[in-house]
C-alpha cells in the first residue's frame, strides 16, 4: 500500500464518520492505487532498459554499416555513440588484385605502387582485379623477401568516384607487416617518381600506424621518423623491445668517450691505436718483463743503432752476419786462430 499524505488521511476519517465511505473498500482502493503506482514505475524502468537496448542494437547496427562501408568514408556519427568513444573493429582482407570497395585492407606479397589520387573506377590505382578499384589505407605485407609499398600523392585521396580529393581532411594509414624475417619498406610519394621524406623501415611482425592530411604535400607522418632516440636508449644498459639485453654497448656517456680517446694522457689515442693495429703482425706479440719496456724507437734513438761502433748502416751489416745460421755456438775474442775479431767453432 502506498503512503497517504496528512491532507488524505484527514479526508478519510472525516468520510468515515459521515458514513459515505466504507473503510474496508477505501483500503482496498488504496491498495490498488499503490500497485498502479508500483506497475506505472516499473513499466518507467523498462521502457528505459528498452531505450538503451535501442540504442545498443543502434550502436551494432552502425558499427555494421561502417564495415560494410568502403574505409576512408566514415563520417563522425559513424564512430561515436553519445559522447561515447567507438573502438576500432574488424577490417576484411584482400590479396592487392582481389580488393573490392568494401575490402578494410590490402594484403601485398610483392613491391606495389598504392595510387590514392586516381578517381576509382576510371584511374589507375593498382588495386583490384582491373586495378581501379580505391586502394584502402591499410597495407599489409604477407610472406617476402622484402618489398616496398609506394604511398603516392596521399593528400590528394579521392575517396569515392564522386567525391574528389580530399579537402581539410586527415586519413589514417595502417601498415602491418607479418612477414617473420624481412622489412616492408613504406615510401611516400608525389606522382610517380618524387619520394616525400625518408623510407620508413618496419621490421618483421610489426605495425605503424602513420598520418596523411591534406596540406601536407604527400607526406606520411610517422610516430618515429628518426629524429631522436627513445628514451631508454640512453640507459647504461639498453633493452629491446622485449627487455633482452642489447649484445652491442655504446659508450654511456661523453665523459667516458674522452677517457678512452685519452689514454695515458696521450691525445688522440683511438686514432693512434688504430694506426698501431693497422697491420697484422702475424703472431701475438711478446712485451717485456716487466710491461715497463718502450715499443719501437725515436728516430735518433733508430739512428744511433743503425751506426753502432761508427759503422754506417750497422743494421744492415748485422742482417747480413745473422742471415745464415752458424750451425752451432761461435767462439768470439782474441785467441781464436790468431783472429782478433772471430773465429769458426
Amino acid at each position: 500500500m502506498s503512503c497517504m499524505t496528512n491532507e488524505r488521511l484527514s479526508l478519510l476519517v472525516a468520510l468515515v464518520f459521515s458514513g459515505v465511505v466504507n473503510v474496508q473498500l477505501y483500503l482496498q482502493s488504496e491498495q490498488i492505487r499503490g500497485q498502479s503506482e508500483q506497475i506505472r514505475d516499473l513499466e518507467a524502468r523498462l521502457g528505459a532498459n528498452q531505450l538503451l537496448a535501442d540504442a545498443k542494437l543502434d550502436h551494432h547496427g552502425d558499427l555494421i554499416r561502417d564495415l560494410q562501408t568502403p574505409s576512408g568514408t566514415h563520417s563522425q556519427a559513424a564512430h561515436t555513440v553519445g559522447s561515447v568513444r567507438r573502438l576500432a573493429g574488424a577490417l576484411s582482407t584482400a590479396n592487392t588484385a582481389s580488393v573490392t570497395a568494401s575490402t578494410g585492407c590490402a594484403v601485398m606479397t610483392s613491391s606495389t605502387d598504392f595510387v590514392y589520387s586516381a578517381t576509382p573506377g576510371t584511374g589507375t590505382t593498382n588495386c583490384g582485379s582491373d586495378g581501379t578499384v580505391r586502394c584502402p589505407p591499410c597495407i599489409m605485407a604477407g610472406s617476402h623477401t622484402g618489398i616496398t609499398a609506394t604511398i603516392q600523392d596521399c593528400s590528394t585521396y579521392e575517396k569515392t568516384s564522386s567525391s574528389g580529393d580530399i579537402t581539410d581532411e586527415l586519413i589514417e594509414f595502417v601498415f602491418i607487416n607479418t612477414d617473420s624475417a624481412d622489412a616492408l619498406t613504406i615510401q611516400a610519394r608525389t606522382g610517380s617518381g618524387t619520394n616525400v621524406g625518408s623510407a620508413y623501415l618496419l621490421g618483421p611482425y610489426e605495425s605503424v600506424v602513420a598520418f596523411c592530411y591534406s596540406g601536407g604535400s604527400n607526406r606520411l607522418h610517422f610516430p618515429d621518423n628518426g629524429a631522436y632516440c627513445s628514451a631508454g636508449c640512453d640507459a647504461t644498459a639498453p633493452n629491446d623491445r622485449t627487455g633482452t639485453a642489447f649484445t652491442r654497448r655504446l659508450v654511456s656517456t661523453s665523459s667516458i668517450a674522452t677517457k678512452l680517446e685519452t689514454i695515458g694522457g696521450i691525445t688522440s689515442a683511438g686514432t693512434i691505436a688504430g694506426r698501431v693495429f693497422a697491420n697484422d703482425p702475424g703472431g701475438a706479440i711478446t712485451w717485456g718483463v716487466s710491461g715497463a719496456q718502450t715499443a719501437g724507437f725515436t728516430s735518433a734513438k733508430w739512428t744511433e743503432l743503425d751506426t753502432i761502433g761508427g759503422i754506417t748502416s750497422a743494421g744492415t751489416i748485422a742482417s747480413n752476419v745473422f742471415a745464415n745460421n752458424p750451425g752451432g755456438t761461435l767462439s768470439w775474442g782474441s785467441s781464436c786462430n790468431g783472429d782478433t775479431f772471430w773465429c769458426s767453432r
